[in-house]
């Protein structure tokens, strides 16, 4: 970790003024219309502009219409809740609907009653109560803390003996540049990087909604990049790994 400059230096022509392409929900079927009696639900976590939403698809294939909707989501990780109710005052057979459900972690503490990348939830409406869980990205739980400074990485690096590495292959890109920006755009900070021969590493920061640090160093060459990872929660090390890789 030693001798890291600045990205100035190592990175020239970042443009700190291109904006990042804004967030978008991976969305999926989490509620079939078969499961569902006739209700069909995508779902998929998103965190834009520091707040956190659920951003939900109803699809009423039933022959009645649908009203009467609460959400309820069990306890979970990271206290994610809804933040208010669902205000949707009817759907028709037919109808489809996106909702954004906001969220906050203010919800009650104890063993969660699914792993930490999933959340499990009910939804009643006037036809039925059904249950179904919803990937939880970590990236949606960061918050915008910016960079820690050189000296408390350095610091918690020596500190943090927990650590994981992971290969990740196909980069979508070997502008490092770019690739920066992508992981800045999800509160994965910048710190410092440094050149070796035919490698560039970078040294980013992030920090969880529960004030969970994971210090990253990312190495590399070409479209490949090793990663690792030190954190006192070594457990979600693999929600870090699969966020850095989606991204």
């Amino acid at each position: 970790v030693f001798g890291m400059s600045t990205v100035a230096e190592s990175l020239p022509g970042n443009d700190f003024f291109n904006t990042p392409q804004l967030p978008v929900a991976n969305k999926q079927i989490v509620l079939s219309a078969t499961d569902g009696k006739g209700l069909e639900i995508s779902a998929g976590f998103l965190r834009a502009q520091s707040r956190i939403t659920l951003e939900l698809v109803f699809l009423n294939g039933s022959q009645v219409p649908l009203n009467e909707f609460l959400i309820q989501f069990n306890t979970n990780t990271f206290q994610l809740k809804p933040a208010g109710p669902i205000e949707i005052q009817g759907l028709m057979p037919g109808q489809s609907v996106a909702y954004p459900l906001v969220c906050d972690t203010s919800g009650p503490s104890g063993p969660a009653a699914s792993p930490p990348d999933l959340i499990q939830m009910g939804i009643r409406t006037n036809i039925g109560i059904f249950y179904f869980n919803v990937p939880l990205p970590i990236h949606v739980i960061f918050i915008e803390s910016g960079p820690l400074e050189k000296t408390p990485y350095l610091n918690l690096w020596k500190t943090t003996t927990q650590e994981r590495y992971k290969t990740i292959s196909n980069l979508i890109s070997s502008d490092l540049n770019l690739l920066q920006r992508k992981l800045e755009a999800h509160n994965i900070y910048f710190v410092a990087s440094r050149k070796l021969e035919s490698q560039t590493v970078l040294y980013m920061s992030c920090q969880t909604v529960n004030g969970l640090v994971f210090l990253l160093e990312l190495t590399f060459t070409g479209t490949e990049c090793n990663l690792c990872t030190r954190t006192q929660a070594i457990s979600l090390v693999p929600m870090v790994e699969s966020s850095v890789e989606y991204l």
